[in-house]
C-alpha cells in the first residue's frame, strides 16, 4: 500500500489591532497575531511614534491582550491570517503591515503641512491682538497642545488603510 504524504497546515493566527497612548510615553499601536486570544505569547508588529517614529517586529512576546479588560475580549480583531504569512519574515503580510520608509515619509510629510498650516492659523487669528504672539511659542504650544493627537489620528488612520490592504489582497480574511 502507497503510504500518502499529508500535507499539515498549521492552523491561522487571528489578528488583533490595539492602540496604547499613555501621555508619559511614546504612543503604540499593535498588530497582534495569536491563535486564541488567550495565549500566552504572541507575534507583535508595533508602531511606536510620538518623538522618534519606528517600527519593531517580535515573534514571541508576552501577548498584550491578556491586558484588555475583559469588555474588550472581541474588540479589535479583524480576522485570520494564515500561519506562512505571520511566521515567515519576508512575507507580504510583513512589507504591508512594517512602516516603510515611504509610511515614514509620507507621515514626515503631512505633518509637516499640517504642523505649518496650524500655526499660520494661529498667528493670523492672532494679529491684532494685545501683545504680540511669538512664532516660537506658538509652534511649542501647538506641539505640546495638539501634536499627539495628530499623530494618533494618522497613525490609527494608516493602521486602517493597511487592514484594508490586508483585506484587498486576501491576506487578511473574515
Amino acid at each position: 500500500m502507497a503510504s500518502r504524504s499529508r500535507s499539515r497546515t498549521s492552523p491561522p493566527y487571528r489578528l488583533y489591532l490595539r492602540k496604547k497612548d499613555q501621555p508619559s510615553e511614546s504612543a503604540r499601536t499593535l498588530f497582534v497575531f495569536c491563535r486564541a486570544r488567550n495565549d500566552a505569547k504572541a507575534a507583535v508588529q508595533k508602531w511606536i511614534y510620538g518623538g522618534l517614529t519606528y517600527a519593531d517586529w517580535q515573534d514571541a512576546c508576552d501577548n498584550p491582550l491578556l491586558n484588555d479588560p475583559v469588555d474588550m475580549v472581541d474588540t479589535g480583531f479583524y480576522g485570520y491570517v494564515d500561519a506562512a504569512q505571520v511566521e515567515t519574515p519576508n512575507s507580504a503580510l510583513h512589507k504591508i503591515i512594517a512602516l516603510s520608509t515611504s509610511d515614514l515619509d509620507k507621515f514626515t510629510a503631512a505633518w509637516n503641512d499640517w504642523f505649518d498650516a496650524r500655526v499660520k492659523e494661529t498667528l493670523r487669528k492672532g494679529k491684532g491682538r494685545e501683545g504680540e504672539m511669538c512664532k516660537e511659542d506658538v509652534e511649542k504650544d501647538i506641539r505640546e497642545k495638539e501634536g499627539r493627537q495628530w499623530e494618533a489620528s494618522y497613525f490609527k488612520t494608516l493602521a486602517s488603510n493597511k487592514i484594508d490592504e490586508l483585506y484587498a489582497d486576501f491576506l487578511l480574511k473574515c
